[in-house]
């Protein structure tokens, strides 16, 4: 009886804990911290990683039963072994018990532009494939983001792999938001021109770890993920032709822990290389053109 009264308790303050803002939060924890022992700190971290676990799992239910709803063909892929099989064939994968706790994500998204707006001067960019892995390389999610077709300018085929029917079986932006927020808990998110790709997905996040600014050209210009994979990953070749989302996360990863080497043997907090910058998308063949402005 002791134990279901602290339960319940305990449910009764993470419900209210809802209701608080992010700082509000913050403030909370560190004033529960200072009056913890080691050992009442300890059974605390056991409960929130066992809370997590139990969220995980009912969050996985729940967006399996919304991929079938949506999607209305294949079941959520939800391996226990490494796949083996192209994340092309499956429109949404997650993972939810590979999520780290207090870790690090590395994110890669591939982009569509939307037809301008009346009033608009600029395309807006959006993630039309997302890919998220954790530290050891696990794929955690992976999805095709639906969008009307007439809401799409250009598919960027050239680049993406994407056409016109490629998102038609896509999962809602929505169902993405709340799944990389479900990733995002307690965790930093990694990559390269991650503010952009967070903002593709219209998410925001606190942590992110930006690695365009830790490796720079020798005139301080941003160096392209493809010329630092054949630099650092033993001339690994990438983005020759169709980019992947999933392959540019893992190289991400494995490019962080370049950094991490450089950082932690070297103490080096930039890394200037004689490395070509990033091309500007000018240089980029983007495929067909633009018709919003004829």
């Amino acid at each position: 009886m002791e134990y279901r009264v602290r339960s319940s308790s305990v449910d009764s303050l993470l419900a209210y804990s809802a209701y608080l803002t992010s700082e509000e939060k913050v403030d909370l924890l560190c004033g529960l911290s200072n009056q913890l022992n080691f050992a009442e700190s300890k059974k605390v971290i056991k409960f929130i990683q066992r809370k997590r676990g139990q969220q995980s799992q009912n969050l996985r239910q729940s967006v399996h039963e919304t991929s079938l709803n949506q999607v209305g063909k294949e079941p959520l892929a939800q391996p226990e072994k490494p796949f083996n099989f192209s994340a092309w064939r499956s429109p949404l994968i997650f993972r939810g018990d590979q999520i780290p706790y207090s870790g690090k994500l590395f994110m890669d998204v591939e982009k569509v532009s939307l037809k301008k707006k009346l009033g608009e001067k600029k395309h807006k960019l959006v993630a039309a494939t997302i890919a998220v892995v954790n530290e050891e390389g696990t794929l955690i999610l992976w999805a095709f983001i639906k969008y009307d077709r007439s809401e799409v300018c250009q598919y960027f085929t050239g680049i993406t792999g994407l056409e016109e029917s490629s998102l038609d079986e896509g999962v809602s932006l929505i169902t993405i938001q709340e799944l990389l927020k479900q990733c995002l808990l307690s965790n930093t998110i990694v990559g390269f021109q991650i503010r952009e790709d967070l903002r593709s997905l219209g998410v925001d996040h606190n942590s992110i770890e930006e690695l365009q600014d830790f490796f720079k050209s020798d005139k301080g210009q941003p160096i392209s993920v493809r010329n630092l994979a054949k630099e650092f990953l033993n001339g690994k070749e990438i983005q020759t032709g169709i980019h992947s989302a999933i392959t540019d996360a893992r190289v991400t990863l494995a490019l962080h822990k370049v950094k991490q080497d450089f950082v932690i043997n070297q103490a080096i907090n930039v890394l200037s290389l004689n490395l070509s910058p990033l091309p500007k998308g000018s240089f980029l063949n983007y495929g067909k053109r633009c018709h919003c402005d004829d």
